[in-house]
């Protein structure tokens, strides 16, 4: 398909919260120690998406700290895989890098992810 549209900023009462303020919102909410703030990732996931619209895809650090937050104990797994899905599906690129000279295709989700999802999950089945 073509390409996305990114999201922008999200309207909170009077005031503009820049897309990557939520994205780190959303990061935030998915280190908590012990256990990952579920309600707050909903709530910047509630905003990052009524600020996108219909068909925009939410940027990949937000959808990476979605997924583990919903890969722990007090997420919901469904919406983990819904997350990985999306990520997967169209999110935003992760890092190019040279290959002999030409581009290699970026990796969505990134090395770093994966392993931080499956940090959260063992962490939730050791729960």
């Amino acid at each position: 398909g073509g390409a996305a549209k990114r999201a922008a900023p999200a309207t909170v009462a009077d005031s503009v919260v820049p897309v990557e303020a939520m994205v780190v919102l959303l990061e935030c909410a998915a280190r908590r120690p012990k256990r990952p703030d579920v309600a707050l990732a909903l709530r910047s996931e509630r905003l990052l998406r009524g600020a996108a619209g219909q068909g925009t895809l939410l940027p990949a650090g937000a959808l990476d700290a979605l997924v583990r937050v919903h890969a722990s104990c007090a997420g919901d797994q469904t919406k983990a895989t819904a997350c990985f899905d999306e990520l997967v599906a169209g999110g935003e690129q992760g890092q190019a890098g040279d290959d002999e000279g030409g581009e290699r295709p970026p990796k969505v989700p990134s090395e770093g992810s994966v392993v931080g999802m499956l940090g959260a999950c063992v962490d939730s089945q050791n729960a």
